[in-house]
């Protein structure tokens, strides 16, 4: 049995409902799902005969990426494989994948739980709802990061292809979510062959996987991230003159504030973050230039109409709204052709004066991972390591 929710009319199981409210923790992860279930649309079945292509072609990136790289694409004794999902499907693994960075953000913002209790007039005959408002402080910090959570990744699973549409690290698994239907519609808005996209899907979502797969690039990148997620304050946000607005007669009302990402995201950036932010930057684009070579050199060899896709991917980068990366730049991420234009000519400079050898050496270990500074100097790091 399903009844009209309060956030704009869905309707959703009460026993859900009263989960939410029942959840301890910074985030209502009932809620996010609740969320991406609204936001994702359904899962669809995948047609086995899409997903069985899509397995031989990852055999084929697997087999190119270990060639080019040197690195293992799956965990000692396995090969990869493909978990095909639809767009709600990958959200819905996204969450948990990205449940403690999300987790670290909500505890950053937890001064709005702090909150003074807003004065509100209720209606007569809503006496009763008195209690809830008086917690409305501590019952809305969740709920907002719950619903800013599910909004979020609602949004990136509409344009995923794979696990590593940002590149974050996840749990280290031999199957990589792929999505067909993203795939296939990237594909046919482009007029390009469907096993060329799907081929340039695999290769990179392989050589992403091979790198923060690596134990001490996942760490790296996971601890500045979690750092970056714990830097926000929530000094700008007045709750209770937010509070102070709902009219407990109006489900839009509630509906309007939760899902306002200024209400829970209208902190400022602190100076902790932006001493971060060159390291993060740099991390990020060593990884991102490394995949965009990677990529290159198996395109080059196995794909077709790799110029043309290259060109339409270029253009699906440029072409994204400031809205769709919002969740890109809230989890410390910059995304931007002048942050791939760096690592692409990090990548090439250590090439050019070190070969592939040279290039090998980049994820050996910690101590190799490059400096702010490096990024724009090869030739520094190339010192560095005694090349």
């Amino acid at each position: 049995m399903s009844v009209p929710g309060p956030f704009g009319g869905f309707g959703f199981d009460p026993a859900a409902f009263g989960r939410m409210f029942a959840e301890s923790g910074p985030v209502s992860w009932e809620l996010a799902r609740w969320m991406v279930s609204q936001g994702a649309g359904p899962q669809a079945n995948v047609d086995p005969l899409r997903r069985m292509r899509l397995e031989e072609l990852l055999r084929v990136a697997e087999l190119q990426v270990g060639d080019v790289t040197g690195l293992a694409t799956a965990p000692s004794g396995h090969t990869l494989s493909v978990e095909a999902v639809s767009p709600a499907g990958w959200a819905e693994a996204t969450i948990d994948d990205y449940k403690t960075l999300l987790e670290r953000l909500a505890q950053s913002l937890a001064a709005l739980g702090s909150a003074e209790p807003p004065s509100v007039d209720l209606p007569p005959g809503a006496e009763a709802l008195g209690p809830l408002f008086a917690q409305l402080p501590k019952i809305l910090g969740p709920m907002m990061m719950g619903m800013q959570s599910g909004m979020l990744l609602s949004q990136l699973s509409s344009r995923a292809f794979g696990p590593y549409e940002l590149p974050i690290p996840r749990p280290r698994r031999s199957a990589l979510l792929l999505v067909p239907h993203a795939i296939d519609t990237f594909a046919s808005s482009w007029s390009l062959p469907q096993d060329d996209v799907s081929l340039w899907v695999c290769v990179d979502e392989v050589a992403h996987h091979a790198v923060l797969s690596l134990p001490h690039v996942q760490r790296a990148v996971t601890d500045l991230l979690l750092q970056h997620a714990g830097g926000f304050r929530a000094d700008g946000i007045d709750l209770e003159s937010r509070l102070g607005g709902i009219d407990p007669n109006d489900p839009e009302s509630i509906q309007s504030l939760l899902g306002d990402p200024e209400a829970v995201l209208g902190a400022v950036r602190t100076e902790e973050q932006e001493r971060l932010r060159p390291r993060i930057d740099a991390l990020i684009a060593a990884i991102e230039g490394y995949v965009d070579h990677v990529v290159d050199v198996v395109g080059h060899r196995l794909i077709a109409s790799y110029p043309s896709l290259t060109e339409a991917l270029r253009r699906r980068r440029v072409e994204e709204k400031p809205s769709d990366r919002f969740v890109d730049h809230l989890l410390g991420l910059e995304l931007t052709d002048a942050q791939f234009a760096r690592g692409r000519g990090f990548v090439h400079g250590i090439v050019e004066r070190g070969g592939d050898d040279g290039l090998a050496r980049l994820w050996s270990n910690e101590a190799h991972l490059p400096t702010p500074a490096e990024i724009d100097a090869p030739g520094l790091w190339l010192a560095r390591i005694d090349l």
